[in-house]
């Protein structure tokens, strides 16, 4: 179990690094941004946006439980070591691959050094496959702040996750449905296709996007 957990461990530093400078939002103070409508740190967002990017990879039961801890253990916090002590102290052993991730994220704040790269940030054409071998086709807006990024598509819909060396990977909602995506941007910043999938489960039906505007 320890060799499996070390493992885990370590795929999680290779694939995230989260960093995002000081930045000002409408409505939040210089270095807040916000989360879930709340103004917070801009650290403490982007260890929340991991810890849900890296918790969906978990069961279902899991994942979900472990977004709505982290969600509130944010709400307030004016650092990530509080939010991380905070989840620590609700999980203690209970899980260790919680854990894991809890305290990996917290790693990714502090070794994180600013990087150049990609700025996925505007509007995009989003095609993909669903149940069935259907195209749909619409938009998605990303916004992107450091290494953490947001989306918003088809009205409701919404993606959260971490960008790094020109790769999205983390969660969807829309609605009562959830799951994971892992995109990969052209090194020109013009295009995207990866795949995403249901809950935990495989990523199962491709998607892939253009860029309209920054």
């Amino acid at each position: 179990m320890r060799k499996i957990i070390c493992i885990y461990f370590s795929s999680l530093l290779l694939l995230l690094v989260q960093c995002s400078a000081p930045s000002h939002r409408a409505g939040c103070g210089d270095g807040k941004t916000r989360l879930d409508g709340v103004c917070v740190d801009q650290a403490v967002a982007n260890y929340v946006a991991c810890v849900r990017a890296q918790g969906a990879q978990l069961d279902s039961g899991q994942s979900q439980k472990l977004a709505a801890s982290v969600k509130v253990a944010g709400y307030g916090a004016s650092a990530v070591s509080e939010v991380k002590d905070r989840l620590q102290s609700r999980y203690q052993a209970s899980d260790e691959n919680v854990l894991v991730i809890i305290r990996a994220c917290e790693k990714f704040n502090q070794m994180a050094a600013p990087q150049k790269s990609l700025n996925i940030s505007g509007d995009w054409t989003n095609r993909y496959q669903i149940q069935g071998g259907k195209e749909v086709s619409g938009q998605v807006r990303f916004v992107q702040t450091g290494n953490v990024v947001r989306g918003t598509y088809g009205g409701r819909g919404t993606y959260e996750g971490v960008f790094e060396k020109n790769r999205l990977i983390g969660i969807w909602k829309n609605g009562q449905s959830s799951g994971r995506v892992d995109l990969k941007f052209a090194d020109d910043g013009k295009s995207f296709q990866g795949f995403w999938g249901f809950g935990t489960g495989r990523l199962q039906f491709w998607q892939r996007g253009k860029r309209v505007s920054n």
